[in-house]
């Protein structure tokens, strides 16, 4: 499915992807590229999982009354054990699955406390440069993520 994000206007003056299907239950969730020495950590999903064997970065539900930046602070704080910070935001990805649509909030994230992250919910786990990243097994709506990250690493002159 290719959801790409040039669409019609909504009602409200939003741009809506093409091919969104209307009435779908949103999820709304974030994920954090951690960046470290030029190369982002992320995880393939054990089985059992949704999507498992997948890779993803570390990301999760945004909880009621809570900022996506704040969202993705914690599940990294959750999920790999460690204290980060926000240094950018890739914008929001829309993208739907047969039976809800996603809403992916992306940022570019550093750890702040010097440690290494540490997760339990992938059955292997690493720092991986841009070129790596894109030959591993992604998801749909993750794939969606590169083109923006390689738009923001040119900016840096990276």
């Amino acid at each position: 499915m290719n959801n790409s994000t040039c669409g019609m206007m909504t009602e409200e003056g939003k741009e809506q992807p093409e091919n969104v299907k209307t009435g779908l239950p949103v999820l709304d969730v974030t994920t954090g590229l951690l960046l470290r020495d030029g190369k982002f950590f992320c995880g393939r999903r054990r089985k059992g999982m949704s999507m498992a064997g997948k890779w993803e970065f570390p990301g999760g539900k945004i909880e009621p009354g809570e900022t996506a930046g704040r969202c993705v602070v914690r599940e990294l704080a959750e999920e790999l054990h460690v204290s980060a910070a926000v240094l950018a935001s890739l914008g929001i990805i829309e993208h739907d699955y047969d039976d809800f649509r996603i809403r992916l909030h992306v940022f570019i994230c550093e750890i702040t406390d010097g440690s290494e992250p540490v997760s339990e919910e992938h059955t292997e786990a690493s720092w991986r440069t841009i070129g790596e990243l894109e030959n591993l097994g992604w998801d749909e709506c993750d794939i969606r993520i590169f083109p923006r990250l390689k738009r923001w690493l040119a900016e840096r002159g990276e």
